[in-house]
């Protein structure tokens, strides 16, 4: 019967192998070993490659919050004036299209408006933003009704 190992898993048992305990890293290793042969049986690769795969380090983030209050502060007063200006028209736009989303209030506008400038909103709020079109399919689902 094969296991399935989460991500976590799997990272314990790279940092058993790491370990400086030869009795834990040894243990570890048998189960490296094990991991790597089921990659292999999987797809078909060298075993080197299947245990380089193994031992690789999970892909990192890059991408960090702004800290910088001037930054944010600028990007707040962008957003409100992109926020001032899909309350005004009553559409907003993306590079994927236009929505027309009717009256809103002014919470909701600012919320439009991180929408539809995801980089200035991740600076803003210190989160990732939607991509463009899924940002875009998002507001035309929640808001197609509601102009007619």
């Amino acid at each position: 019967m094969q296991r399935t190992y989460t991500r976590r898993e799997v990272d314990e048992v790279i940092r058993r192998y790491h370990s400086s305990d030869p009795v834990t890293s040894a243990e570890a290793s048998k189960e490296i070993h094990a991991l790597a042969a089921g990659r292999q049986r999987e797809t078909g690769e060298k075993y080197s490659d299947a245990l380089r795969y193994v031992l690789r380090k999970p892909p990192e983030n890059y991408s960090r919050p702004e800290t910088d209050p001037a930054a944010i502060h600028n990007a707040g007063i962008e957003l409100q004036g992109c926020a001032e200006n899909i309350k005004r028209m009553g559409k907003v736009v993306f590079c994927a299209g236009t929505v027309d989303i009717g009256k809103v209030n002014d919470a909701t506008a600012l919320r439009l408006a991180v929408l539809s400038n995801p980089r200035l909103g991740e600076i803003y709020s210190g989160h990732e933003i939607l991509p463009d079109r899924a940002a875009y399919d998002q507001v035309k689902r929640i808001y197609a009704n509601r102009t007619k």
